[in-house]
């Protein structure tokens, strides 16, 4: 129990120091850990020093029990999906790592195959280390435009007009065709995709060489069925969310179909800008 004195002059700190101490910050990449009690143990050893990133700290800061980061790293308690979104934003996580730890937690999951299921997007959708990935090829990694474009032509082996594709997708909006003819001469140069002679649609290729030859292929698409989920008007069924490494299973569809829009619901505008800003949660935990 610490005094009204000791409140106060925990909050002057906190304050004081949210903008420097993040500059001190000792950062830890979460996609080196296979679960998230590592990820959290080494964070907070290595940064425990600061008052912003002190247990107490990040408890108030997130609302969370004083207690609760100690029991997450000992395992004494489970980590939600909404406070794991708490969590990356409160530590700057861009999107991919974001989705990184979100796949931690469902790896977890009581539920067998939910925990198969994310064991082997983590095995093969993060796997970054046997890899370099320039800086061009991070972009297009990056560029949610283009890989919602990628999934429509998948789904729909066609080209679609910038009209078509609006009305499939709820979040990712796209002005004129101008657009989506930058877009898909981007996928032509890297032979994601082949057109013919009329510029109509010739074939798509799952895995593919990049320009610099490295071994990326369907990596390019980061986020598989999750972002057909995520951003689309209407979830499609399980036979049209196989992109490339990750299917779902038919008997899995409606927990993961729920489970997802959930999260699309709190995330899908931090995906899309990689804020960190306060917002509030949509309130939901496995």
């Amino acid at each position: 129990m610490i005094n009204n004195k000791d409140e106060d002059h925990f909050e002057d700190d906190l304050q004081h120091n949210q903008s420097g101490l993040k500059k001190k910050l000792t950062l830890v990449q979460v996609q080196e850990f296979s679960t998230y009690q590592k990820y959290l143990k080494v964070f907070y050893n290595k940064n425990r020093h600061l008052p912003a990133y002190s247990s107490r700290a990040i408890a108030k800061k997130l609302s969370w029990p004083r207690s609760y980061l100690h029991d997450l790293i000992n395992g004494r308690k489970q980590l939600t999906v909404a406070r794991a979104i708490q969590l990356a934003r409160f530590l700057n996580l861009n999107s991919l790592d974001t989705e990184y730890l979100i796949a931690l937690v469902f790896k977890e999951h009581k539920d067998n195959e939910v925990k198969a299921f994310y064991l082997d997007k983590i095995s093969q959708e993060f796997d970054f280390k046997l890899r370099t990935v320039l800086v061009k090829e991070r972009e297009l990694m990056q560029n949610i435009q283009l890989l919602a474009v990628f999934e429509y032509i998948k789904l729909n082996n066609e080209i679609p007009t910038y009209k078509a594709f609006n009305k499939k997708f709820k979040t990712i909006k796209i002005t004129d065709q101008k657009q989506i003819r930058t877009i898909i001469s981007k996928l032509v140069d890297c032979q994601i995709i082949e057109l013919d002679d009329r510029g109509f649609l010739k074939k798509v290729n799952v895995t593919t060489l990049l320009l610099d030859e490295i071994q990326l292929g369907i990596d390019i698409h980061r986020s598989f069925a999750e972002n057909l989920i995520r951003f689309t008007y209407e979830p499609q069924r399980p036979v049209s969310l196989n992109s490339g490494f990750i299917k779902i299973p038919a008997d899995k569809f409606e927990f993961f179909r729920s489970k997802l829009l959930a999260i699309r619901n709190s995330l899908e505008s931090h995906s899309l800008s990689n804020r960190t800003d306060e917002q509030e949660i949509y309130q939901y935990s496995l």
